[in-house]
Formats: C-alpha cells, structure tokens, sequence
C-alpha cells in the first residue's frame, strides 16, 4: 500500500496535521503534501511522494500509533 492509498482508507487521520508534522518548518506543508499526493504540476515536473517523504510520513504515523497504544 503506498502513502496515498493509506491515507484514502484511513479518513480519520488529517492530512493537513500530518504535513505540518512532516514537515514542520514549512508554512505551506499542506499544500505541498497535497500536491505530492495528487502528482501536480510543478515547474517543469510533477511532484511526487518521495522515499524522504514516506520516512516522514512514517516517523510521525509510529509516533501516533505509540501514542495510541498508551491509551
């Protein structure tokens, strides 16, 4: 399952918090995962969801499933 799918399935999880996590010295980290996910148009690419971005998007969704099971 890539980032995208996992975050299709799991509505619950909001993805503007989850950009700000990822990527926190960004002011426009919403707006950037946005554009990853939906692969827009950039310049003279498309964005895409990186292997650095999965790493990011994992570190913070462990660090919510810890806090989960702390519950």
């Amino acid at each position: 399952m890539n980032l995208k799918d996992f975050l299709e399935k799991n509505k619950i999880i909001n993805m503007s918090q989850l950009a700000n996590e990822m990527w926190p010295d960004n002011k426009n980290a919403r707006i950037k995962l946005f554009n990853k996910i939906h692969e827009k148009k950039a310049g003279s690419g498309i964005q895409r969801i990186t292997d650095d971005d999965i790493k990011d998007a994992k570190r913070v969704l462990d660090k919510l499933a810890e806090d989960i099971k702390k519950l």
